[in-house]
């Protein structure tokens, strides 16, 4: 009900407010980095080559704050994962298997 609605008999694609309402939690530089800083476990970032440039930018500063990062560019655009599944699953099911 919240990605779609009725025409007669045919549905059709609509946009839901509650998606692009800004988050009430806003962190600043300095609390981003203390939280990246402090992930002990290794941390995989999808990255699409056709992905959001404002998202580009800010990963380009916080993947230094990561101790153990790796980076998967992978097609796509912000639905990368939905576009190209096969592709984020063999870097997952390859990660698993170790």
């Amino acid at each position: 009900t919240r990605g779609a609605k009725q025409i007669g008999e045919h549905y059709v694609w609509k946009t839901d407010s509650r998606l692009t309402v800004p988050s009430s939690l806003r962190m600043t530089e300095e609390q981003v980095k203390a939280v990246f800083e402090n992930i002990d476990c290794p941390y995989h970032l999808f990255v699409a080559d056709e992905g959001i440039g404002l998202v580009r930018e800010a990963l380009k500063k916080r993947t230094t704050y990561v101790k153990d990062l790796r980076i998967h560019k992978v097609s796509g655009d912000h639905h990368c994962h939905m576009d190209y599944p096969d592709e984020i699953a063999s870097v997952v099911q390859g990660y698993l298997k170790t």
